[in-house]
């Protein structure tokens, strides 16, 4: 390589040409640096090197070789924190919950302040039903980072499975005025609010959902059910309901029974008892057939509203 370069260099210069030679002469320069530092005993970092390499498979959706890739990393540093933080979101991917709480908890060792680690573990943890220990590491990743949107989030959808889903509204309204374009979180908003019968609010992010994201299927099917079957008449607008119902359906071809059963609820609130009952009756059908027992028997409940010419209506609070 020197001599040819040194040869490209003269070329250049003779043609008149000073930039190129310049570039020639840095890459000698570069090239006898590398040659020097290796001579010198350097290595390169190559825990660093497999972690970006874990990172590029995980990208294109490779997990497996970017697991393989992270324990590498780990293998050569044990205080890699990112490679046990990224190691633990790979094995989480799969379904490895243990794994990926053990390398969450390593990388917390090595940096107790890490937000990330601390929301993902509470993930882990919550789908292997430790939830007390889950709402714990939420509530460190806040107080680490308190503007944090996606742990208030989870925080929330904890607080709502302990039953304490005054307090999630709380973490819920924070991640969306944090983020006013989370969408998932409007929507679990609006699930708390309907479940403590603030209905009023609850539609205004159902709507929110909506604006976000048109094509949101389930906020369509809430968003109707909230519409049609409100026990506070100001609420209710059976013709909206029918709408977003009906387009709910058209999308998914008329083949769930939940839907259908928003549909039916939302004739019956119309008046058009008829089709109220051939939809509900389909909707029964279609759960049966998919063993939704007890469900099939609440839809086959309301069924009978329909064929008494009476809408249903939620209990009220």
């Amino acid at each position: 390589f020197g001599a040819y370069a040194i040869w490209q260099i003269g070329r250049l210069i003779r043609l008149r040409r000073p930039m190129p030679a310049a570039l020639w002469l840095g890459a000698i320069v570069v090239a006898y640096g590398l040659s020097s530092i290796n001579a010198a005993g350097y290595q390169p970092d190559r825990a660093r090197w497999h972690y970006e390499r874990g990172i590029a498979y995980r990208s294109v959706g490779d997990t497996d070789h970017a697991i393989e890739q992270y324990r590498q990393a780990v293998a050569i540093d044990p205080s890699h924190g990112p490679a046990l933080y990224n190691l633990g979101l790979a094995l989480a991917a799969q379904d490895r919950l243990e794994e990926a709480t053990a390398q969450y908890r390593r990388a917390l060792a090595i940096r107790p302040d890490y937000a990330d680690a601390h929301n993902n573990l509470g993930n882990a943890l919550l789908r292997q039903g430790k939830l007390d220990e889950a709402i714990e590491h939420y509530h460190q990743a806040l107080q680490i980072w308190p503007d944090y949107a996606l742990a208030h989030r989870n925080l929330g959808l904890a607080l709502v499975r302990a039953g304490q889903t005054d307090q999630a509204i709380v973490h819920f309204e924070q991640a969306v005025q944090i983020d006013p374009d989370y969408a998932a979180a409007h929507q679990n908003l609006a699930d708390a609010l309907s479940r403590t019968s603030r209905f009023a609010e609850a539609a205004q992010h159902y709507r929110t959902v909506l604006r976000l994201v048109p094509d949101h299927i389930r906020a369509m099917n809430d968003l109707a059910w909230l519409l049609a079957t409100c026990p506070d008449a100001a609420i209710r607008n059976g013709p909206e309901a029918a709408r977003l119902a009906t387009e709910a359906n058209r999308r998914v071809n008329y083949t769930q029974p939940l839907l259908l059963d928003t549909l039916a609820a939302a004739y019956a609130d119309v008046g058009d008892f008829d089709r109220a009952v051939t939809t509900a009756r389909r909707a029964v059908e279609l759960a049966r057939a998919h063993t939704q027992s007890e469900l099939a028997d609440q839809y086959e409940a309301r069924l009978r509203l329909y064929q008494a010419n009476q809408p249903y209506r939620q209990p009220a609070p």
